[in-house]
């Protein structure tokens, strides 16, 4: 059996507006205020009354059902005319999460009206959640490395396309020839050449065209390459002044560490440069799937959408902070839980445990 809070929101001219009379669950027929929807069964009475949290903001809190939808009517009276709200409302199962039961804790945390579907509804608060979701999302997975998300990957080393030696002295600042190949017209168009050593050295430029025997550069060398110059054909920026470059998994989102530890590397033009010539690395994953999520993480998530739709659906600048202060509780017991949950490495011997080394001496 799950529990659900409902939350309704009245806006007049865009301002949160209390009704005239008691908002009541009930149908025009005053046969139900909430059914299932599949069994027609009523598990709220007609005329049940919801409780008024704040101006404009009526809420009700459904207990003791079985996941799955409900339609619900709501009646309320504004100017003396009386209206009824049909809608409806999903219980999920208490295993499930999804992008919608994530908004709408959300949205119930502020107060704000829920959904029925993230994808479908048209309202504002469905429109806010639209916009903020995803770089919530990103930006909380980012922030820590959450164990759930971390995951070992052995990167791939990105390599030159081509290589070789200028073989010709006519070169310009502009032209760079080597009459041993024969390329395809335009085949490194908006490529990179790297001088990687002789005359030159260590210039990179990118491609403007690419001819038989030589290539035109977009930008002139400082130094003219000669026959002395060797070079490289890179489709991405060159790792200089590194050795290697590696490709990085799409999905990441933060660098947690290396198998090379202590090694320096910088990542740039969306690779990862070093001098180690194999590397595998530790990272924070996008996981855009809730039912994949640690709870830890759905807390957090929550509360980080309900601080980003607070201005927008609320205007309400306190709750914002105050929402805020709660995520960094949350966020700092995630750091907890990982220090719990990582098993340091134990020494192998006794002799290691007392004094440092492997065997007997």
């Amino acid at each position: 059996m799950s529990t659900v809070n409902i939350t309704k929101t009245f806006k007049v001219s865009g301002v949160l507006t209390d009704m005239d009379e008691t908002v009541v669950l009930s149908d025009s027929g005053a046969t139900y205020g909430i059914k299932n929807a599949a069994t027609e069964a009523v598990v709220v009475e007609a005329e049940t009354e919801m409780t008024h949290a704040s101006t404009g903001t009526y809420t009700y809190t459904l207990t003791g059902v079985d996941a799955g939808t409900y339609t619900m009517s709501m009646k309320y009276v504004y100017g003396g005319d009386t209206f009824y709200s049909p809608s409806s409302v999903v219980v999920p199962t208490s295993e499930t999460v999804t992008e919608t039961s994530v908004c709408n804790m959300a949205l119930g945390r502020i107060g704000a009206s829920t959904l029925t579907n993230l994808d479908t509804d048209s309202s504002d608060e469905a429109t806010q959640c639209n916009l903020y979701f995803d770089k919530a999302r990103d930006a909380l997975l980012r922030s820590h490395p959450w164990k759930f998300a971390s995951r070992w990957a052995n990167l791939v080393q990105d390599e030159a396309a081509d290589s070789g030696t200028s073989t010709d002295d006519t070169n310009t600042a502009l032209k760079l020839y080597d009459t041993d190949q024969t390329w395809t017209p335009d085949a490194y168009n908006d490529y990179y050449v790297w001088i990687t050593g002789g005359t030159g050295a260590n210039q990179i430029r990118q491609i403007e065209d690419t001819a038989a025997t030589y290539l035109t550069v977009a930008v002139a060398f400082t130094t003219t390459p000669d026959e002395t110059s060797t070079y490289e054909i890179w489709e991405n920026y060159p790792p200089y002044p590194w050795d290697y470059q590696f490709d990085l998994p799409t999905d990441l989102l933060r660098l947690v560490e290396t198998t090379a530890t202590g090694a320096a590397y910088e990542i740039s033009h969306g690779l990862l440069k070093t001098d180690e010539s194999e590397l595998a690395i530790n990272y924070v994953r996008q996981m855009t799937d809730p039912t994949d999520w640690d709870m830890l993480f759905v807390q957090a998530m929550v509360l980080s959408l309900a601080s980003q739709l607070c201005m927008p659906l609320m205007h309400d600048k306190v709750m914002k902070d105050r929402i805020a202060m709660e995520l960094a509780e949350v966020v700092a017991q995630a750091r907890m839980v990982n220090l719990q949950d990582t098993k340091p490495e134990l020494p192998q011997t006794w002799s290691e445990a007392r004094y440092g080394w492997e065997n007997d001496p």
